[in-house]
């Protein structure tokens, strides 16, 4: 969805600028990745929880100030930030990626996406106990 959306707004609302395809690949990589280890995770294939862990290990972090900026997200959501005087937080769904050096904000603010790294560590833990259980099985 992501890559679709991206990929529409190059192309209807930028007006195709060449600075927008040149970034391209980017995002179309980003998304796809999250889709192939989606669909990987879902047909139950070996390497999907590391995929799928990777890819949900890159939407943890949330992070703007004057020098970089940082989220990427794949469908449901739930970021908690905190800013320089007050800690606040939004749910959200959707595809969206921002990485920006040189950003414009005022104050610095760090977060997390809680859903995603709450599915990251429930796939660690159950990657965790198939590995013990499969051990004891050889055993």
């Amino acid at each position: 969805m992501g890559a679709l959306l991206f990929l529409w707004y190059a192309l209807k609302v930028s007006n195709a600028h060449p600075e927008v395809w040149v970034a391209a690949p980017l995002p179309v990589a980003a998304f796809g990745f999250c889709v192939v280890a989606g669909a990987l995770l879902w047909l139950g294939k070996a390497p999907s929880g590391v995929l799928t862990l990777i890819a949900l290990v890159l939407q943890v972090p949330v992070v703007r100030s004057a020098t970089v900026g940082y989220y990427f997200n794949c469908g449901i959501g739930l970021r908690i930030l905190v800013g320089a005087h007050r800690l606040s937080w939004f749910p959200f769904w959707g595809s969206e990626m921002h990485i920006t050096l040189h950003d414009s904000a005022a104050r610095t603010t760090i977060g997390v996406n809680v859903v995603a790294l709450a599915l990251a560590v429930l796939l660690w833990l159950a990657r965790s106990t198939e590995s013990a259980r499969d051990a004891l099985l050889r055993a």
